[in-house]
């Protein structure tokens, strides 16, 4: 895919005809290219389990129809992983921070990064973007003084970002939690890095087989 990808993403609507909605989608801003570049889905997870399997699934078919492309799929699971989606897992042929799973016919690739795959790259300097990201859903510390990496570049953008939200009267009559992944919508703009190792990764995948 390459550097012309780079800026080419902006946030969609994710509300879908069966009245589900999932967390935060990135489509190219041109949809002529669509094709060259797959929409990306985020959801952030309380639990992560087979029902939630089966609800990106859903979300991603509905991706499909709209876009007429599969979608990369990136979940990160705050709390717990059940054993019967782990059963399902292998390591990342890309990166060890995160679990794939499968998902033929659905998505082009799954991605799952909870507190287990990502505590051994908690040291690194700085923090790859996506286990930053992770870490700030993961550990939801009110403030960037409680976090174990407050040292952080992305961590520390991604507060002031947090602040920024909280701060907004748009954001007065929401929870913490709605306002939480509009910080990884707002994120996006910002975390160019992230979206460049997952447009490589596919591309790597592809030059592969």
């Amino acid at each position: 895919i390459g550097e012309h990808a780079r800026d080419q993403y902006t946030t969609k609507p994710t509300e879908w005809p069966n009245f589900t909605k999932s967390d935060v989608l990135y489509c190219p801003a041109i949809k002529l290219i669509t094709k060259d570049l797959p929409p990306i889905l985020i959801e952030v997870q309380h639990t992560a389990n087979m029902s939630f399997f089966r609800r990106l699934m859903k979300y991603s078919l509905s991706i499909r129809d709209q876009c007429s492309v599969l979608p990369i799929v990136i979940a990160i699971c705050t709390y717990r992983t059940s054993t019967e989606l782990l059963d399902l897992s292998r390591e990342s042929e890309i990166n060890t921070y995160m679990k794939q799973l499968p998902c033929e016919g659905w998505a082009q690739c799954f991605y799952l990064l909870n507190g287990k795959t990502i505590s051994g790259h908690l040291q690194q300097i700085p923090l790859d973007p996506l286990v930053a990201l992770a870490h700030f859903f993961i550990e939801q510390q009110p403030s960037l003084i409680h976090m174990k990496r407050q040292d952080d570049e992305t961590i520390r953008l991604l507060y002031s970002i947090e602040k920024r939200v909280f701060e907004s009267e748009k954001f007065l009559d929401q929870d913490k939690d709605a306002a939480l992944k509009e910080v990884c919508s707002q994120a996006y703009t910002q975390l160019n890095m992230a979206k460049q190792t997952l447009i490589e990764d596919v591309q790597d995948k592809t030059s592969r087989k």
